[in-house]
């Protein structure tokens, strides 16, 4: 899980989180994936998420 101004990220292939390596973290060739992210502020965040260097999530997501 990553940590980050009281933000958690993880990366889910089969129900299980990958282990990342510094900031980076390999998904297996042809799986699918599942991100997750938590909020632990008690205010709300707004969170862009960036695959190759594109984001996809356009305006931002926000998270309560």
């Amino acid at each position: 899980m990553m940590y980050g101004n009281k933000i958690a990220a993880a990366i889910k292939v089969n129900g299980k989180v990958l282990r990342e390596f510094k900031d980076t973290v390999y998904i297996p060739f042809g799986s699918e994936y599942s991100i997750l992210v938590k909020n632990l502020e008690t205010k709300r965040a707004c969170v862009n998420i960036y695959l190759d260097g594109e984001c996809v999530t356009g305006g931002g997501l926000v998270l309560n």
